[in-house]
């Protein structure tokens, strides 16, 4: 056999054999749902930024590392699929909207997540993330820490 057969019958070889042993992703839209412990919530925030687009933009694009996200430019509308819920990024007039559906019980890590990255990627601006619930009770809020004057 020439050097180029091995190499190709090796590769096909190592091919077949990932495709037999790795299996399928699975999709987040696809998993089974399971009984609803807690009633769906939403939460909504409105940061003030003269950047919208770009923070949008940029959670965007951090997000989908993990979850399953859009944005349109044009519109100024993205969207995120997380495993346990959903959410909205729109840029305005000198604001970033953000909401999230989810069951009530997801509700504060699902801020805490959007509002963590968000804060920590407009540092220089001093982004305040302050999430308000349909309930009427107030969300949780993700501020840049206060720096130790020590």
């Amino acid at each position: 056999m020439t050097s180029d057969r091995i190499h190709n019958l090796r590769a096909a070889t190592a091919e077949d054999t990932r495709a037999r042993t790795l299996p399928a992703a699975p999709s987040i839209l696809s998993r089974p749902t399971a009984p609803r412990e807690f009633p769906m919530a939403r939460s909504e925030a409105r940061v003030r930024t003269d950047r919208p687009h770009r923070y949008a933009k940029q959670l965007a694009s951090h997000l989908g590392r993990r979850s399953r996200t859009s944005w349109d430019e044009e519109k100024g509308e993205g969207g995120i699929v997380f495993q346990n819920g959903t959410g909205t990024l729109t840029a305005t007039d000198g604001a970033l909207l953000l909401t999230i559906d989810t069951d009530a019980g997801n509700l504060d890590l699902l801020e805490d997540v959007v509002g963590r990255h968000l804060v920590r990627f407009g540092t220089k601006d001093e982004l305040v993330v302050e999430w308000h619930r349909d309930t009427g009770e107030p969300g949780s809020v993700q501020r840049k820490p206060e720096e130790d004057p020590a």
